[in-house]
């Protein structure tokens, strides 16, 4: 029915017949073609219609692809493994972690520490070998920071001065913050930090020579200058090699920069994050007293970067752990069910295998079993870390959050806000997936109607002129009827009959053969 529209539309007839008698009893038929309104599409612009419904065809099956790379499909099974593998690593954290050891991290990291900075030092000032004992550390911190110095430095006593200076002053932090900081400092010409009450300070560079004048020293000045710089700091200084303050590790880092927010402030304007902060830094937030309620100074640890770098240590195991059994049970499950689906009977058939479908990394199912996993393990840890903080602390609050801070597993804690934030930003990603997919859709559907329609119209044309090339054939053929076996020769296909009604009929009969043909062709279309 709309192929027959659109002919009526477009073609008042394909072929318009008209036939007469002549006196001397000779039959003329006329016939015209009528071309479609908008004009027939050449076989180029047919290709280029077929070209663009093939782009918005391969984006529309890239974009479902990727749609169901962010839709998770785990089932009861892959939940159930995920919670038990999070409860089991949470116990083996419990009876083989427990506690923090942080004299023993902060000895692990001193060591790594220490060592690469040696190697560093090496690789760049090319001063010769540095040894490993206290002297030759020290040369290797004294050659790096020479070599490097950075603006920031010049504003130590604005930011406290002495051990509280590498914290409250924010490019002095290894991690991507710092490193904007100081390129911060490069085009503004100021330091920025906190002061000694945990507010934000912006201080302006007394000394600009160390502040590049072109885009391209700016750059290298606050990149590879301040890198050099903040790996001669973190070992600490050349006077306190391999103790002293070093740099603040990523944890305290964020919560320093965190500690800015009016929000830590209580109604005495006391910023009370800041000030734990400074005290877990400088080491005396979890330094044991005597009886007089003085610090015990062997008790003192400072957590900085080698600290941090030793606590991972500790207590990555369990979630690493935790991390393997998640993504190994993902594996075995889905090659076993690829086995099952691909009916795969030898070794030779494994190469119908959908690998892509059995990696456990980078879809949507596997980070949810993560999110899941993480989350119990770090249920499994808190609950711990609260019973026997509780039992140490006997009601002393004070006490009690200490004991939870060194309870708890502070990598498995990042490891689940990873997990989760991860799983988050895939389904905002989804969504977004969706309404491309739908609009994608829309303009493929477009285009396959503007091919379709040029595609019809083409094949239009060839019937239509086949057809007209058929009725001129009869046409002449019969007007030249006195030549008998030109006639009997030319018509072995379509026999012309001699009379001049019979002929008309035929005539009509030959076209509407054609029309049939015609509109078989629309209806496959």
């Amino acid at each position: 029915m709309e192929n027959e529209e659109y002919i009526q539309k477009n073609f008042n007839s394909v072929v318009s017949l008209k036939t007469s008698f002549e006196e001397d009893e000779n039959t003329v038929t006329e016939f015209e073609l009528l071309t479609d309104k908008k004009g027939y599409f050449n076989t180029s612009e047919i290709n280029l219609l077929r070209d663009r419904y093939s782009e918005k065809k391969d984006e529309l099956e890239r974009l479902t692809e990727e749609y169901e790379r962010l839709t998770n499909h785990a089932d009861y099974l892959d939940y159930t493994i995920a919670a038990s593998c999070g409860v089991l690593c949470g116990m083996l954290d419990i009876f083989f972690v427990g506690e923090l050891n942080l004299t023993e991290a902060k000895e692990w990291g001193n060591g790594r520490v220490d060592e690469f900075v040696r190697k560093t030092a090496q690789l760049i000032t090319k001063k010769g070998d540095y040894s490993s004992d206290q002297a030759g550390l020290r040369k290797a911190i004294l050659d790096l920071e020479r070599e490097f110095p950075i603006p920031a430095d010049l504003a130590t006593t604005k930011f406290g001065g002495g051990k509280q200076h590498h914290l409250r002053d924010f490019s002095h932090h290894p991690n991507f913050l710092g490193l904007l900081f100081s390129l911060l400092t490069q085009f503004t010409g100021k330091v920025y930090g906190t002061d000694v009450s945990g507010n934000f300070l912006a201080v302006d560079v007394s000394d600009t020579g160390l502040i590049g004048l072109s885009f391209q020293e700016k750059m290298m000045l606050g990149i590879v200058q301040w890198f050099f710089h903040i790996v001669s700091d973190i070992a600490g200084s050349s006077s306190t090699a391999g103790g002293g303050t070093g740099l603040p590790g990523p944890i305290l880092s964020l919560l320093k920069m965190a500690s800015v927010s009016p929000i830590f402030k209580d109604e005495n304007g006391i910023n009370n994050l800041s000030l734990i902060v400074s005290k877990a830094f400088n080491g005396t937030l979890f330094a044991e007293r005597d009886e007089y309620g003085k610090i015990i100074k062997e008790s003192v640890v400072g957590i900085d970067f080698r600290t941090e770098l030793g606590i991972f240590k500790q207590q990555a195991g369990p979630v690493i752990l935790n991390e393997i059994l998640v993504r190994s049970f993902y594996f075995i499950s889905r090659l076993i069910k690829n086995l099952q689906e691909n009916q795969i009977r030898n070794i030779e058939e494994l190469k119908r295998i959908h690998w892509k479908k059995c990696i456990p990394a980078n879809n949507r199912t596997i980070i949810r079993m993560l999110s899941i996993a993480t989350t119990a393990f770090t249920v499994v840890d808190l609950a711990d870390a609260a019973i026997h903080s509780a039992y140490k602390a006997g009601g002393n609050a004070g006490t009690f959050v200490g004991q939870v801070i060194l309870r708890v597993n502070f990598v498995g804690i990042g490891r689940t806000i990873i997990a989760i934030s991860t799983d988050i930003s895939m389904e905002f990603q989804r969504n977004k997936i969706e309404d491309k997919i739908e609009k994608v859709f829309l303009e493929e559907l477009c285009r396959y109607n503007d091919l379709l329609k040029a595609e019809r119209i083409h094949l239009e044309k060839i019937v239509c002129w086949d057809l007209s090339k058929k009725i001129e054939q009869i046409q002449d053929i019969y007007n030249s009827r006195d030549d008998k076996e030109k006639l009997d020769s030319s018509t072995d296909k379509y026999p012309v009959p001699q009379d001049p009604t019979l002929c008309n009929i035929y005539l009509k009969m030959v076209w509407i053969h054609n029309l049939v043909i015609l509109k078989v062709f629309l209806n496959l279309c």
